[in-house]
């Protein structure tokens, strides 16, 4: 009987080769889309990570220089917008004139902010609720609020007494974007 030699099955599935043109087609259009993807990326990117905020701002530090000092006028001159960062300054010991409820703030917003800022000053409540002593309006970058008048400031005990001060932060078009809360100390006299 003769010897049958096994004869392996022909791969029903292979794919005939195909021509350099054709492998050269394809991987340049991988690499097109690679390229383009990594560009809709970054583009992504700067939108949310890399934009100064939009937001008016007042970069002259002329109507504060009784407030501000020396070195606050300069930084107001040389320091470019910051991206996407918010820099408020206020006193942490306010001075408040009990019969008047004059407090002495020094809230700054200054103009390498990167949003407009409200602030808000609270004392704790006896129930949970706090009672607001000062709501500020929206102060644009390279605003300065000096003095305020607190509400019911003549009922607060002579001394020092803790508040809370909060922050609200908006972009340009109104949007908030987030808050800060600090304890500040009102040292009413």
């Amino acid at each position: 009987m003769p010897k049958q030699q096994y004869q392996p099955e022909q791969n029903k599935t292979a794919k005939p080769p195909q021509s350099f043109a054709y492998r050269l087609l394809y991987t340049v259009s991988l690499l097109l889309l690679l390229i383009l993807c990594v560009l809709a990326g970054l583009t992504a990117y700067k939108q949310v990570f890399g934009k100064v905020a939009d937001v008016p701002r007042n970069t002259d530090p002329a109507p504060y220089q009784t407030i501000l000092t020396a070195e606050e006028q300069k930084d107001w001159q040389r320091k470019t917008p910051l991206k996407n960062q918010a820099v408020c300054q206020l006193n942490l010991r306010i001075p408040v004139q009990a019969a008047t409820g004059n407090a002495q703030l020094r809230l700054i917003n200054p103009p390498y902010s990167a949003f407009v800022c409200t602030l808000q000053l609270t004392l704790p409540g006896k129930n949970g609720q706090d009672t607001t002593l000062y709501q500020s309006e929206k102060m644009i970058p390279g605003s300065v609020t000096q003095h305020a008048t607190l509400q019911d400031a003549a009922t607060l005990p002579k001394g020092e007494t803790q508040a809370k001060a909060t922050y609200v932060f908006y972009d340009g078009s109104g949007m908030q974007k987030g808050t800060y809360s600090i304890e500040v100390t009102l040292v009413v006299e």
